[in-house]
């Protein structure tokens, strides 16, 4: 594998990663639950009851606990793919 191609690869996989973290944040899932006036207080709001198990559950518990590292390897995986496809697209 050519130098730039591996950069390309292991650029997308860490983007992809921090690039998570800071969405999840951003939205309002955080450490200390979620944010006020923001959009996951919105969907929160027009949900009512939130289902254990359930996505906006399991963004809440990432906001407040991390990423799981079996979640962290799928989204790297992902962004190592689309780091490589990128690459191959644009030279």
């Amino acid at each position: 594998m050519a130098w730039g191609t591996a950069l390309a690869v292991v650029g997308g996989a860490a983007v992809a990663v921090g690039g998570a973290v800071v969405a999840i944040s951003a939205a309002g899932f955080t450490a200390a639950g979620v944010g006020a006036a923001t959009l996951a207080a919105a969907a929160q709001s027009a949900m009512g009851n939130v289902a254990a198990g359930g996505i906006f559950a399991a963004l809440q518990s990432a906001g407040v606990v991390g990423l799981a590292a079996s979640t962290k390897v799928a989204i790297a995986a992902a962004g190592a793919a689309a780091g490589g496809l990128l690459k191959k697209l644009c030279g």
